[in-house]
């Protein structure tokens, strides 16, 4: 049996072919939870990443076009601005939570005068 191409494979799931996604995944899991894992330097982060390239690939967000280049590099770029996007969450989190803990210790203060 022929082993089909990336771009095979993603134009079929650009038709919502399930088992054309599962190829994808399967074809490219190992590696891009590794990428995502040393960017991230998280275990839950990095799945959570790898989890939202393949949602995002479903879903169509985001358009490969093969005159601009390898699809392996594209899903590459992907995964990378995915991660980007969940460090740039965490941190917008910490700081909402750092403000919020800041205002209650004020709060506490006055109430304790």
């Amino acid at each position: 049996m022929e082993k089909s191409t990336d771009t095979s494979l993603y134009l079929r799931v650009s038709e919502q072919d399930k088992d054309a996604l599962e190829q994808l995944y399967d074809r490219y899991e190992k590696i891009l939870f590794s990428f995502l894992y040393k960017m991230l330097e998280d275990r839950g982060l990095a799945e959570e990443a790898l989890q939202e390239v393949f949602i995002k690939i479903w879903r169509g967000k985001g358009v490969y076009d093969e005159s601009k280049g390898k699809f392996s590099s594209w899903l590459f770029r992907m995964a990378q601005n995915t991660a980007i996007d969940l460090i740039r969450k965490r941190k917008n989190l910490l700081f909402q939570l750092k403000r919020q803990v800041k205002w209650l210790a004020t709060m506490n203060q006055l109430n304790n005068k």
